[in-house]
């Protein structure tokens, strides 16, 4: 069986490169990903993850960046309080 859904929430929405790194592991399976107030830098994107349907973000540093790499799949995405979006 392949990850299809990840919940994360590490109570630090400091930006760090480190987080993203980690993010990039995920594999191209997910189709869910919960990532709120964790730290998620400006840079991040996620065309690595082809099949996802759902992208919750809420409270990280997450840019257009990131919406600009979106795959297709995605129906759902929640960005509130993410303050590098313009």
């Amino acid at each position: 069986t392949q990850l299809q859904s990840l919940r994360l929430s590490t109570g630090d929405n400091n930006p760090s490169a480190r987080f993203d790194a980690f993010v990039r592991t995920f594999p191209p399976s997910l189709r869910r990903l919960t990532s709120y107030y964790c730290p998620i830098t400006e840079a991040l994107t996620l065309d690595h993850l082809p099949a996802l349907q759902y992208v919750d973000v809420n409270r990280t540093a997450a840019s257009d960046a990131l919406v600009a790499s979106l795959p297709p799949t995605v129906e759902v995405l929640n960005m509130y309080d993410c303050k590098k979006i313009t």
